[in-house]
């Protein structure tokens, strides 16, 4: 009987997103505000053409897609550190190089590239609870995958 794999499991607090100073040996830390929830979306932007069938029109064509464009989203959220706000608010409009590392071992991935902070929002529900931020980067040049040396 075969031994069963299974995948490698990360704790959600694995998932890193650091932001680079922006000095000549760029270095990243994790900022305060984002504490509850990251993710990293990277994706493709398709335009699909249906050919017809030549044989017999009146049948469904092939759809045939290609790719026109790649793009990759960032973002995260937690309870607000009020020392950061005015930071952050001061950063929307702005690119700076990020770094999003899944994982700490070796081979896992890692993203570095220049994001635009395109949303900065802060959110209070009712007496009692917590303010909470959203951040949300969008790519604004071309990042780089590696695997986590």
């Amino acid at each position: 009987m075969a031994t069963p794999t299974y995948p490698v499991q990360l704790d959600s607090r694995q998932l890193f997103i650091l932001i680079g100073d922006g000095q000549t040996t760029e270095a990243f830390t994790a900022p305060c505000l984002i504490n509850t929830s990251r993710s990293f979306v990277q994706k493709a932007t398709t335009q699909a053409t249906v050919v017809p069938r030549c044989d017999d029109p009146t049948q469904p064509g092939q759809t045939v897609r290609v790719v026109t464009a790649l793009d990759s989203e960032i973002s995260g959220d937690g309870i607000m550190d009020a020392s950061a706000a005015l930071v952050y608010f001061n950063k929307v409009g702005v690119t700076g190089n990020i770094k999003v590392q899944v994982g700490t071992a070796t081979g896992n991935l890692v993203v570095t590239g220049p994001y635009i902070l395109e949303e900065f929002m802060v959110t209070g529900q009712k007496q009692g609870d917590l303010v909470t931020v959203q951040l949300k980067f969008v790519q604004a040049g071309t990042p780089t995958a590696t695997a986590h040396a």
